[in-house]
């Protein structure tokens, strides 16, 4: 049994999916390969394959949709998936500056084929009362605009039950070339899976990060996730009934207890990833530094080969997944000459109670330790696949193999930023793999 008496993480998804017995309920996915590179279809796709398993009636549109048949779609759905550009308060459903989804409408009612249409020109809880879940996976689309307005707002005003967003950049595959199932179209197609077998939507999320970064090192952004909506608990509705103790097909046992703590481990017992409910109400009684204390005595009871004194934090800061939670998280990983080596631990503290809402562990084994490639390759190697653009950072680390990630920014997609990272090879100086927001 897992005890978070000690810390908390975040996860407060909101979502309702209907039974698998609904046949007759409607789903509907979008996902697109951009002209710049970005390619989302394997996310809607997988989404939307799921979703059909479970008995809905699921449709997913896999070279974009005009603004007005995706807002049409919307109001036609119970679940309801965009998966591409986007940022707070609108999204890039098809090429052209003239295909977006917005939250709210400087301009209401003003919508046909080749503008952009917004969320303002549903009858207010009459085209979307069904709608139980929108996921917006995009960057930014957790966050509100002055212009346009905001999805997890403005879709709890007209009766969506829960809008799933982000509050920061997320990553896709970008020119992916033989295989695209890596980055934001792997996180969603594990956690189609995880829905599509039972477990609840917090814990979909959770589950499908810890397994990116089992994958590839980093979460790619999809840690911040952030509910909206108008249903009293949307973060814990299933698609399944599901059961606790069941292998995950990782070889990882899930088990739940009574209030509502899921968690993986290992066959050896260490902890793989914990999500359970934060707090939404009082004061905060934990500083940063407290969390800090209770995270790292949380990770040292659950996972035996941390070690603190080898251990760094590479990123910290505040998080919020829901309304009224204040989340605190960190991310370490064992530093060696300013090399981050083959392991990822995340902790998120609740800061009103001390405890453990959302924590994952990994490590792997990799052919070598050791970075020979210069700064300056590894950028030129970038640069040479990616083009123009400034570089913002050039970061060598080992998750399977030594690599290094330089991420460069190209400026705009039309409405939000246009970041690319590049993962190259340090023995042998090649691109490995593209993702971009």
């Amino acid at each position: 049994m897992i005890h978070r008496s000690t810390v908390g993480l975040v996860v407060l998804l909101i979502l309702s999916v209907i039974p698998s017995s609904a046949v007759a309920y409607k789903a509907t996915t979008i996902g697109k390969q951009y002209s710049d590179g970005l390619d989302t279809r394997l996310a809607a796709d997988g989404v939307s394959d799921a979703l059909r398993r479970v008995g809905y009636s699921s449709s997913s549109y896999l070279s974009g949709r005009s603004a007005r048949n995706a807002v049409e779609d919307g109001g036609a759905s119970h679940v309801y998936g965009l998966f591409g550009h986007a940022n707070a308060g609108v999204f890039q459903t098809d090429e052209g500056p003239q295909h977006h989804v917005t939250a709210r409408s400087l301009v209401p009612g003003a919508c046909d084929a080749n503008t952009t249409c917004s969320w303002d020109d549903y009858l207010l809880h009459l085209e979307t009362d069904d709608l139980r879940l929108a996921v917006m996976a995009g960057c930014y689309t957790a966050n509100g605009s002055r212009d346009w307005g905001s999805f997890r707002a403005y879709g709890r005003d007209i009766g969506i039950d829960s809008v799933l967003g982000f509050t920061g950049l997320v990553f896709y595959p970008a020119r992916c070339g033989t295989s695209c199932n890596y980055s934001g179209n792997y996180f969603w197609r594990r956690w189609a899976s995880y829905m599509e077998n039972g477990a609840p939507a917090r814990v979909a999320l959770s589950n499908a990060k810890a397994d990116l970064v089992a994958k590839e090192g980093d979460d790619g952004g999809w840690n911040l996730w952030a509910f909206g909506g108008a249903s009293g608990a949307p973060a814990e509705e299933r698609v399944q009934p599901a059961g606790p103790g069941n292998r995950d097909g990782y070889g990882f046992l899930q088990q739940a207890d009574t209030n509502g703590v899921t968690y993986r481990t290992d066959e050896a017992g260490n902890l793989v990833n914990l999500s359970a409910p934060a707090s939404t109400a009082g004061e905060r009684t934990y500083t940063p530094a407290e969390a800090r204390r209770a995270a790292v005595n949380f990770i040292e009871a659950h996972v035996s080969w941390f070690d603190s004194e080898v251990f760094s934090i590479v990123e910290e800061g505040s998080l919020s997944h829901i309304e009224g939670d204040s989340l605190y998280g960190f991310v370490w990983r064992p530093v060696t000459n300013g090399v981050a080596g083959p392991a990822f631990v995340s902790a998120e503290v609740d800061l009103r109670t001390g405890e453990i809402v959302d924590s994952t562990a990994h490590k792997v084994t990799p052919t070598s330790i050791r970075v020979t490639l210069s700064e300056d390759d590894a950028v030129a190697a970038a640069q040479r696949v990616v083009g123009e653009g400034s570089v913002v950072s050039a970061e060598p680390d080992v998750w399977e193999a030594p690599r290094w990630t330089v991420t460069i920014d190209r400026g705009s997609w039309g409405m939000g930023p246009d970041i690319v990272k590049a993962i190259v090879d340090d023995a042998t100086g090649e691109v490995l793999s593209l993702s971009g927001t």
